[in-house]
C-alpha cells in the first residue's frame, strides 16, 4: 500500500507538468565587469545632462551597454545585445527615439522599462544592469549587480 502512495504523486506530476516550447529565455550570459564610473561634468558626457537621452558604452557588458537618463535622478542601463539572440553581427541593439531595435529581426524594446514592445517577436525584456547616480558627485556608476 505504501508503494501506491508514492506512485500517485509521481503520476500526478508526470501528467500535469508541461514543457512549454513557447517559453523564451534571455540568452545573454551573466557578465561581470568592474564598476564603470561616468563623470557627468566631463564635456564628453554633456549629452547625458539632459533627461530623455541615451548613450552607448562599448567597453562593458556582453555586447556594450545602453545608458538612458529618464529624469534628473533616474538612469537605466541595459545590455546592448538583443536578449533573445546570441551575439552576432546583427545582435547589437540600435537606438531609435525611446526604443532599442534588434538588427536580427523586428524586435523592439522600451528604454523606459526594458520590456518588449512587440510581444509577437519576443517576450524577453532587456538585460538590466545596476545604476547608481550620485547627485553630490554628479556621477553615474554602472555595475553588473
Amino acid at each position: 500500500m505504501r508503494f501506491n502512495y508514492i506512485k500517485i504523486p509521481l503520476l500526478f506530476l508526470a501528467l500535469f507538468s508541461c514543457d512549454d516550447e513557447n517559453v523564451q529565455q534571455n540568452v545573454i550570459p551573466n557578465v561581470r565587469f568592474p564598476t564603470k564610473v561616468l563623470y557627468l561634468n566631463n564635456p564628453s558626457m554633456s549629452k547625458m545632462r539632459v533627461p530623455g537621452t541615451a548613450i552607448f558604452i562599448n567597453d562593458i557588458g556582453y555586447n556594450g551597454v545602453w545608458l538612458y537618463r529618464f529624469d534628473q535622478k533616474t538612469f537605466y542601463a541595459y545590455d546592448g545585445n538583443c536578449p533573445h539572440t546570441l551575439k552576432s553581427d546583427c545582435s547589437r541593439l540600435s537606438l531609435e527615439t525611446l526604443q532599442l531595435n534588434c538588427g536580427c529581426d523586428e524586435a523592439k524594446f522600451s528604454l523606459i522599462n526594458g520590456s518588449s514592445l512587440n510581444q509577437n517577436m519576443t517576450k524577453i525584456p532587456l538585460k538590466p544592469y545596476r545604476v547608481v547616480f550620485s547627485e553630490r558627485l554628479n556621477t553615474v556608476n554602472i555595475s553588473s549587480f
